[in-house]
Formats: structure tokens, C-alpha cells, sequence
């Protein structure tokens, strides 16, 4: 999960790059010469803006913390970010992946347990509801296309469109399964990366395509030539990977006999143990009620700190004892408290 994770940000940031400059080139609105600049230093930038961003924001929490506000800035500036980043010419999905990783950085300390589970509800609903939006935006093109294309030329569409979804499932399916040969020489610590000959087929197999995809082909002019063709390959490229991989994924891993990944919950199981460790040695004060426990959930919540900080857990196995003790600290947490004010 994490070279894939990782995998998708390099690629996605690359992909929207070389595509602005491609369009820029094919419209005439821009020559090779002039884009040059973009393209390298369009990756560092995004990362510098998006710290940059990432810090002020940071800064300015407390003043809205608690409120509505913090959730309506959390969407402006996340959206204002990714603006600013295309007006400087450089990598929106970098500046706002950036920006999100400093906050996620600053947030254990800066943001209550309140904030933080508010936020995250609203986030993954809105989250939900942008995806549907867009698969049902992109489905609603594609009926458009076909309607545009009959005879044969819809039939050498659909044709050209299978042909792109081959090559792109078989190239990234070469490309994982020989890299380390081609670049092994120029980079031996390729040799320790990827996994054995199984877990590379099944990354190979994992490369799903979603709404960057069908959002950077809407995104062609108008008059763009050959827009339908291209749009209809993007949509057969989304939809066939993530029906045929995404639905054969499962059946793979048990044919090709990899076992399941328990690491997760092993590590969280030892991280809560030792938070566990934390909770009985406060049990010892001679303090009772409420106080009491509030104390110990700040005790476990400094000892989460550190074992991240320590670089003893993973940021997924932080998350959800995190979640944990915001939830039972907000239990423990007076009714108007947990309440979030409307500014």
C-alpha cells in the first residue's frame, strides 16, 4: 500500500505537468522552450507552496478552533491552494498533498478532539459525494460521445479506446516487472524495493485509474481534435480498471498464494498495550472521577506523541489510537464543551 500510495502522488503530480505543457504545445499557445521552466521546477514548487500554506494555516488555527469557520477555511484554502498552485505554474497535487501532510503533522497537537472528529465526518461524506458527482458526470459524457459517433466511427472509437486500455494495463504491468533490470545498474537499491516476483505481479495488477483520469481529459478545450476519441478512451481506461483489475484483485492474491498482511493490527495491538502500560501506572495516584480519567487520556495521548515522534509506530497505526482517545475523551467531556459553535 505504501509503494502504490506513494506510487499514484509522483505519478499523478508528473502526469498533470506533461499534460499542461502537451496541451499548451498542441494549441499553440505556448513552445517547448517556454515550458521548460514549468516542468522543472513545476514539483519543488508545489512542495515549497504547499509547506508554506501548510504552516500559515497551522499558525492560524486557534482563532477559529471550535467554530464552523474552521471547517469552511479547511475547504477554502484546500481548493484557494490548489488555485494559487496552477497560477504560479507549479504542481497543484503536490502543493495540496504538502499542505495536507504539515497540517496532518500539526494537527495532534493544535486541533481538539472535538475539531478533529467533525472535520473528519464531514470530510469523508464530502469526500463520498464528490466521487459519485464525478462518475456520474463522467458517465453522462460518455453517453454524449456515443451519441456524436455512429457508424463505423464509433466502431473505430470503441476499438481505439480497448486498444489504449490494453496498453496501458500491459506496459505498467512490463514496466513493474523489469525496472529493477533496466535501472538495477544505476540504482542498486532497486534491488530491495517491490517485493519478491508476486507482489510485483500484484502491484502490477493494482494500477487502477480513477477521477484524475476522467477529470484531465474533461479538462481538453472544447475544440480540442480528437476531444470524443479521447475522452471515451479515458472512460474506458477507468472503467475497465476498475472492473476487471479492481474486481480480480482478491482472486489473484489467493491464486498466487499471498498471505494476508496482519502487521497493522499486530502494531496497533502493541501500541495500545503500551498505552494500556500508561493508563495503569496513573491508576496508582490517588486521584478519582472524571479528573482522573481525563489525566490518563492525556498521559496515553503524550505517549502516542512520542511513539510517532520515536518513529516506533506507523502514521496509520497513530490514526486510529488517536481516534480512540479523542472519542473517549470526548465521553468524558461536558455536553456544551463538545459543542461546535457557529463562529
Amino acid at each position: 500500500m505504501t509503494v502504490l500510495q506513494g506510487e499514484s502522488l509522483l505519478n499523478d503530480a508528473t502526469a498533470l505537468l506533461l499534460f499542461a505543457a502537451a496541451v499548451g504545445v498542441a494549441t499553440h499557445t505556448d513552445d517547448v522552450a517556454s515550458l521548460l521552466p514549468t516542468l522543472l521546477l513545476g514539483i519543488p514548487g508545489g512542495l515549497l507552496w504547499g509547506c508554506v500554506a501548510g504552516a500559515l494555516f497551522v499558525s492560524l488555527w486557534r482563532f477559529w478552533a471550535g467554530t464552523h469557520s474552521i471547517t469552511i477555511l479547511e475547504f477554502a484554502s484546500t481548493f484557494g491552494i490548489w488555485m494559487l498552485a496552477e497560477r504560479m505554474h507549479v504542481s497543484p497535487v503536490l502543493a495540496v498533498v504538502a499542505y495536507a501532510m504539515w497540517l496532518a503533522r500539526g494537527a495532534p497537537k493544535r486541533q481538539s478532539p472535538r475539531d478533529r472528529v467533525h472535520s473528519s465526518s464531514v470530510w469523508d461524506s464530502v469526500v463520498f459525494i464528490l466521487n459519485v458527482l464525478a462518475f456520474l458526470l463522467m458517465g453522462l459524457q460518455a453517453r454524449d460521445i456515443l451519441r456524436r459517433l455512429d457508424g463505423s466511427a464509433l466502431w473505430d472509437s470503441m476499438g481505439f479506446a480497448a486498444l489504449v486500455l490494453l496498453v496501458v494495463v500491459v506496459t505498467r504491468l512490463g514496466w513493474v516487472l523489469s525496472y529493477r533490470a533496466i535501472l538495477g545498474r544505476l540504482l542498486p537499491g532497486l534491488s530491495k524495493t517491490g517485493g519478491d516476483l508476486k507482489l510485483r505481479v500484484l502491484i502490477g495488477w493494482s494500477g487502477m485509474r480513477g477521477v484524475l483520469t476522467m477529470a484531465t481529459a474533461m479538462s481538453l478545450p472544447a475544440q480540442f481534435p480528437g476531444r470524443d476519441v479521447i475522452m471515451l478512451s479515458a472512460f474506458a481506461v477507468v472503467l475497465g480498471t476498475l472492473v476487471i483489475q479492481g474486481a480480480t484483485i482478491s482472486p489473484m492474491i489467493r491464486w498466487l498464494g499471498i498471505p494476508p498482511d496482519m502487521s497493522l493490527d499486530r502494531d496497533i495491538k502493541r501500541a495500545r498495550a503500551i498505552l494500556d502500560q500508561v493508563g495503569d501506572d496513573m491508576a496508582t495516584k490517588e486521584i478519582d472521577g472524571i479528573d482522573h480519567a481525563r489525566k490518563v487520556v492525556d498521559a496515553q495521548r503524550e505517549a502516542l506523541r512520542k511513539l510517532l515522534s520515536d518513529h516506533r509506530i506507523a502514521q496509520d497505526v497513530f490514526g486510529h489510537l488517536q481516534e480512540e482517545l479523542d472519542w473517549r475523551e470526548l465521553s468524558l467531556t461536558s455536553h456544551s464543551d463538545r459543542e461546535i459553535r457557529e463562529a
